[in-house]
């Protein structure tokens, strides 16, 4: 308890961290270890990563580059692409699924590429 002008008093509650919490707290103070974590998407940072993230986000963010981040799937081309639904026969979809497979890509992919080279567009 700490005692403020005029009779005033301020309460400071400390609890004990839990095991767990504790645990990590003094691995990360006492490990002279570089540590590395990973993202969500499977990126790998080390300490240095974050250090400068940290110190990024210190300093401060344009506000208004983020803003004009656009979201949502990145574009294709020059625009924003548009959906063409096409029929295909069984065996010519079985085809383009067997070589989006062998080349570890999407359908969508193996038939834009197919329409580049056939209409000789960039």
């Amino acid at each position: 308890m700490l005692t403020l002008a005029g009779e005033r008093s301020l309460v400071i509650h400390a609890m004990p961290l839990r095991r767990t919490y504790r645990g990590l707290l003094l691995d990360t103070v006492m490990s002279d270890k570089p540590k590395t974590y990973t993202t969500q998407t499977g990126k790998t940072l080390t300490d240095a990563d974050v250090e400068q993230m940290a110190d990024e986000a210190e300093t401060g963010y344009d506000v208004e580059a983020l803003k004009s981040r656009r979201r949502g799937r990145p574009m294709l081309g020059s625009a924003p692409s548009e959906v063409v639904p096409v029929r295909l026969d069984p065996d010519l979809r079985q085809a383009v699924e067997a070589r989006a497979e062998a080349e570890h890509t999407t359908t969508s992919e193996i038939i834009r590429v197919a329409l580049r080279r056939f209409l000789d567009v960039a």
